[in-house]
């Protein structure tokens, strides 16, 4: 059923003769706005799924321990309640 349609359309299309028409500037610079906003859209939409993928396959590191300006670690325990 569903390919029938999509023939008759395809078919229709194909059989129309050629129309003149007129296209005014303010349709033409909604249409190009558009394409233009969907693919600005799409940039930003897959650059975040792109980024999302590459940060769940990264390797995660232990950032350095800080150390003192004489190499010794820094010997920081926990608080103390006052």
């Amino acid at each position: 059923m569903r390919t029938q349609v999509v023939l008759t359309l395809f078919t229709a299309a194909l059989a129309t003769n050629l129309a003149y028409g007129y296209l005014d500037p303010g349709p033409s610079h909604l249409i190009i706005q558009f394409f233009v906003a969907m693919v600005a859209g799409s940039s930003f939409f897959f650059k975040r799924i792109f980024l999302y993928v590459k940060g769940r396959f990264s390797s995660k590191t232990t950032p350095p321990t800080a150390e003192k300006a004489d190499g010794q670690k820094s010997k920081k325990g926990p608080r103390k309640a006052a």
